[in-house]
């Protein structure tokens, strides 16, 4: 889980959504589609990265358990993928927010370069290094909470309830803020 955690956000989709349109955000503006769209598409891209870090790391997980013989029946890999990459998606789901929200405040807009919107942009960096704390919340989660199903449950309710509202904030806040950019 945390590995898929780490690899879905450290890619800087969701904190760079708005800076890498850059002068194009006006063309984007000027189209007859609606912010709330917008925004739920701009989402959708950076979830996806998400999503797709997940099925890596069960591929991964199952050509280990393949290769190296580790004494696991197929229900039991099944389970393993199943719970990890629900618990990566939950804890995405709130560094997606938390991040797209960062770029929403401070779109870094004017470059030259394509590159500089990812390299030289401060919301990349800030996003980092949130998702490595939150890789380490949740690895210090995993480990002081009862190891069993309460374990896993708790870990996934907390970061659902973070994330109802963070999700709810952020798409009112965009919306708003999209026509202001």
């Amino acid at each position: 889980g945390a590995f898929s955690i780490f690899m879905g956000n450290c890619t800087n989709v969701a904190s760079t959504s708005f800076s890498r349109e850059g002068k194009a955000l006006y063309d984007l503006k000027a189209m007859p589609i609606s912010c709330d769209t917008i925004v739920l598409v701009k989402f959708w891209h950076a979830f996806m990265y998400c999503i797709i870090a997940v099925v890596i790391a069960a591929i991964y997980f199952s050509a280990g358990v393949a290769l190296i013989g580790f004494p696991f029946t197929a229900s039991e890999v099944f389970e393993v993928i199943v719970k990890g990459g629900v618990l990566a998606l939950l804890v995405s789901l709130v560094l997606v927010f938390v991040e797209m929200f960062i770029d929403t405040f401070n779109p870094k807009l004017q470059w030259e370069n394509p590159i500089a919107a990812f390299k030289q942009n401060v919301n990349a960096v800030v996003s980092a290094f949130i998702s490595m704390g939150v890789v380490a919340l949740f690895i210090v989660l995993m480990v002081f909470l009862p190891r069993n199903n309460l374990g896993i449950l708790l870990v996934g309710l907390i970061f659902t309830v973070l994330a109802a509202p963070l999700g709810y904030l952020y798409f009112r806040y965009a919306v708003k803020r999209i026509p202001n950019m």
